[in-house]
């Protein structure tokens, strides 16, 4: 049974409903549907009509959801356990929302504990207080925070998507490359992949490539599947970004074939990355 009188408990949710700006919303949870009966009961002309109003009502339960647009977290409060005087708001109120954890649950119970002590002092309708001069700024200013949190992290990756991707090298070499079939195989990858390099054929083998990351990760899986003599990998790595372009300005265009291993090293310094290729012990003794 409501321990607060219905006619002021009914004051009182109309004060706070009245006093809901754009976006805040105010939803009965169970058969007490609406404040229709409010003006019924204010203007009941008798004591005494107005108590039977009450007492066809009592049994009613009332309990509403207070909730802002944009917001995790809102407020449901449970008139039932609510006397009219502050003391009673802390248990009539209950924290929800979607996916909730414990820890901010707990913050908001303390949040409200601390609104209660600024209206400690108020003798009338320390609900509304709450509520309405409280909680629901602290809501709009918790929902606002999140909102920017939000638009900062789709702002950086829209910064990180429209942004130059990172170019990958990848250096192989093995015992020699001679299959008509496997050179192939290579100038379809460099096309369909969008990957440009060359393949020094005949013995030793060698294969340079560049491309973007994905595209690089699935050319170095399409070799190795091939599994021919003394095949290694000498690196699969990010590709320096002072060795894009070259130190002359040139770059790997296509996809080209080279007979001696002088014409890779003198790709390699063409487009400012000699030292990959000397460095792995090709074309040591070649001069500049």
């Amino acid at each position: 049974m409501l321990a607060l009188p219905l006619s002021r408990l009914i004051e009182e949710l109309t004060l706070i409903r009245c006093s809901l700006l754009p976006g805040e919303h105010f939803t009965f949870l169970d058969s007490f549907s609406n404040l229709r009966d409010h003006s019924t009961l204010v203007a009941a002309v008798s004591e005494e009509e107005k108590d039977e109003i009450q007492k066809d009502m009592e049994l009613l339960t009332a309990r509403f959801r207070l909730a802002i647009d944009s917001a995790k977290v809102s407020f449901e409060i449970d008139c039932q356990r609510y006397d009219g005087e502050c003391r009673s708001v802390n248990d009539c109120i209950s924290i929800t929302g979607d996916n909730l954890s414990r820890a901010m649950q707990e913050r908001w119970r303390e949040r409200v504990k601390e609104g209660l002590d600024g209206v400690e002092r108020e003798e009338q309708y320390p609900l509304y207080q709450l509520l309405s001069l409280y909680l629901l700024p602290q809501l709009h200013e918790s929902a606002k925070k999140d909102e920017d949190i939000g638009n900062n992290i789709r702002e950086a990756e829209v910064e990180r998507r429209q942004g130059p991707e990172e170019i990958y090298h990848v250096l192989f070499t093995s015992h020699h490359l001679i299959s008509p079939s496997k050179r192939r195989n290579l100038q379809n990858w460099s096309s369909s992949l969008c990957i440009a390099g060359f393949a020094k054929v005949g013995y030793p083998g060698v294969i340079y490539a560049q491309g973007l990351k994905d595209d690089m990760e699935e050319f170095v899986g399409n070799v190795k599947a091939m599994q021919w003599l003394a095949l290694k990998v000498r690196f699969v790595e990010p590709l320096e970004s002072d060795h894009v372009g070259g130190e002359k300005g040139g770059d790997l265009i296509g996809w080209k074939e080279f007979e001696k291993v002088g014409e890779v090293v003198e790709e390699m310094r063409r487009v400012g990355r000699g030292k990959y290729v000397v460095e792995m012990g090709i074309g040591a003794g070649v001069r500049e």
